[in-house]
């Protein structure tokens, strides 16, 4: 069926032996899976170019097509910097310098410099471009996916503040990109840092002004990992009573080894941390509700800091979904908005059905288990 409209093109690959007249007016065969606004258009005709080039080219044409149409591309080439050449160099850019971090040899895409391997100075490369673009039409596979993100906001014994970002268990992160607004007058800022899943990070240094943090962070060698937080802050309250309104999360991205990429929707947390003296034990309290349909909290206490994970397994002792807090204070974790949230969902997001469940517990060496039912 015959289809008809404005549409932008765009084409983009690695060269391998390509054949491509940019002078003149190209005949091909369009393909008409429309990704987005992009449509592919392989082509063959009279210019080559070298194996391992890298190219991208723009066209906009009206009209009605079906199976050919004949184009006249302009010729638009990406630096070596933008490594995806989606027209901007960004966190997808750097990861895919550091996934091949190490590697020697010709062609070798992520070798910027062009010195037969690929090292610091390709890293580098691309920070020192970071954030440039060029007036090119993305492909569909580029945009990044919108997930929610907590932002968790935790008094410390020393009265300072850590501000944690947590993206949901499972999704793998190799780097990370946050830009975060704050009240100078209300905080002042400690510390920025990659969390825990930035092994091994080198962090891209930035200007910012006064208020403003921006923390870039890949993990080198190329290294991806599925849970523990995404970037962590650490600020010191100048006066009054702290809370979220002072901060604001202008960007959160981050990426894969594979070059997938995710932007944050924050959802804020507050935790008030300890309330007088600690806890005499560590101890996992009874839930609230429960049973319960179809949300809960499972409250906690800590006599001492430890690294926290909730684990939920089914009756039949299968993993449902699990949750690492990370480092948290020594204090009481009760009152909703502190305790622990279930939603009633597995890890895939799906809600799960009416039944028993078993809540594991593990602070540092304390290990506690209690029971949940599910009614719908």
């Amino acid at each position: 069926m015959p289809h008809t409209g404005r549409y932008r093109l765009f084409l983009a690959g690695t060269v391998q032996g390509f054949h491509l007249d940019v002078a003149g007016d190209i005949a091909g065969q369009l393909d008409l899976r429309v990704i987005g606004s992009s449509v592919r258009l392989p082509v063959e005709t009279t210019r080559a170019l070298p194996p391992g080039s890298i190219v991208q080219y723009t066209a906009a044409f009206e009209g009605t097509f079906e199976r050919l149409a004949t184009l006249r591309l302009e010729e638009r080439t990406s630096p070596p910097w933008d490594l995806n050449r989606d027209g901007t160099v960004n966190i997808v850019d750097l990861v895919l310098v550091a996934r091949n971090f190490g590697q020697g040899g010709q062609g070798l895409v992520a070798d910027l410099n062009g010195d037969g391997l690929v090292n610091i100075v390709d890293i580098v490369l691309v920070a020192r471009h970071f954030g440039e673009a060029w007036p090119l039409v993305a492909p569909a596979w580029a945009v990044a996916r919108p997930l929610t993100v907590e932002a968790i906001l935790a008094a410390q014994p020393d009265g300072t503040v850590v501000l944690t970002l947590r993206p949901p268990e499972g999704v793998p992160v190799a780097g990370v990109d946050v830009l975060l607004e704050y009240d100078p007058g209300r905080w002042e800022l400690l510390e920025a840092r990659p969390g825990e899943r930035i092994a091994r990070p080198y962090v891209v240094p930035f200007s910012t002004p006064l208020g403003v943090v921006r923390l870039v962070g890949v993990s080198l060698p190329g290294a991806e990992r599925q849970s523990g937080s995404l970037a962590v802050f650490r600020f010191r309250p100048r006066e009054g009573e702290w809370s979220s309104e002072s901060l604001c999360f202008r960007s959160i991205e981050w990426a894969s080894l594979s070059g997938e990429s995710w932007s944050g929707l924050v959802r804020w947390k507050k935790v008030l941390g300890p309330l007088g003296d600690p806890p005499a034990r560590t101890e996992l309290l009874p839930s609230y509700p429960n049973p319960f349909n179809p949300e809960t909290w499972i409250p906690f206490r800590l006599s001492h800091p430890a690294e926290v994970r909730v684990e939920i397994y089914s009756q039949g002792g299968e993993l449902v979904r699990s949750f690492s807090l990370g480092a948290l204070p020594p204090g009481r974790y009760e009152r909703p908005g502190e305790a622990l949230h279930w939603d009633g969902t597995n890890r895939f997001g799906e809600p799960v059905p009416s039944g028993l469940y078993w809540v594991r517990f593990q602070a540092g060496e304390t290990v506690q288990v209690r029971r949940l039912v599910l009614v719908k």
